[in-house]
């Protein structure tokens, strides 16, 4: 069986050691900050950096809707000539063999 010192003088040093729960921890604890403080801050510096990525994200990707709009229009541009220069060559090769 083991046996347990609950002598007053026993009970002061464990209060003193590492892990104990007397005054010099009361005391140690008071010169901490509390720990809602610093991940308050903490949380607020990764709100500002989360919303400025997020701002550049979105101007990044507003640079690339405009640049496939642009696309989009030089690609409709290209198809429209393609298609009068192939009517014009139909036309011109119609002619061509009517007059043949």
């Amino acid at each position: 069986m083991t046996s347990f010192d609950v002598t007053p003088e026993a009970i002061r040093k464990t209060a003193r050691g590492p892990i104990g729960s007397g005054a010099a921890a009361m005391a140690a604890a008071s010169r901490i900050p509390p720990p809602q403080i610093e991940t308050g801050r903490h949380f607020a510096e990764l709100t500002t950096h989360l919303a400025s990525a997020a701002q550049g994200i979105s101007g990044y990707l507003g640079d690339v809707a405009g640049s496939l709009e642009a696309m989009s229009t030089k690609l409709n541009l290209v198809a429209a000539n393609y298609e009068a220069t192939e009517a014009e060559n139909t036309a011109a090769a119609q002619q061509f063999f009517r007059e043949s």
